[in-house]
């Protein structure tokens, strides 16, 4: 969650919102290289995703660039992926935002039908959980 005027693409966001936004990225390369289509990501990302592209390419072995690329997937963001961690991307691929837009986005999935919602608490940062709760004291 967004404090006002926090950027998507801030220290906190990306320690929290930034592996799964980095998910996207790995899912498409992996599944390029293994000869697989997958949805296509909207095209202000594409240079990103050709970015991160050399940088997979860049992990050894070749035959097992899967492990390196794995490494952290979901838990944590790697170094090397720090400067692919755009805020374009968080926002794009995440459901990050500040807490009346968060509550917006939950509406609309209830208003659709939906009735499950998860959420990820990142080690280091339970206060998030706080957050959340607010957030859906409010939908």
């Amino acid at each position: 969650m967004l404090a006002e005027g926090e950027p998507y693409d801030s220290p906190r966001a990306k320690a929290i919102a930034g592996p799964h936004a980095m998910i996207s990225l790995h899912n498409q390369v992996e599944a390029a290289e293994a000869g697989f289509t997958r949805p296509p990501m909207p095209p202000h990302l594409l240079p990103l995703l050709g970015r991160y592209r050399e940088l997979y390419l860049t992990y050894q072995p070749p035959e097992a660039r899967y492990l390196t690329n794995h490494r952290g997937h979901l838990m944590f963001l790697k170094p090397e992926e720090e400067h692919l961690c755009t805020a374009e991307l968080i926002a794009a691929t995440t459901f990050t935002g500040t807490k009346p837009a968060l509550r917006e986005r939950l509406r609309a999935l209830r208003d659709a039908g939906f009735s499950h919602f998860s959420i990820t608490i990142r080690d280091g940062h339970s206060e998030t959980l706080e957050e959340w709760v607010a957030v859906f004291e409010g939908v």
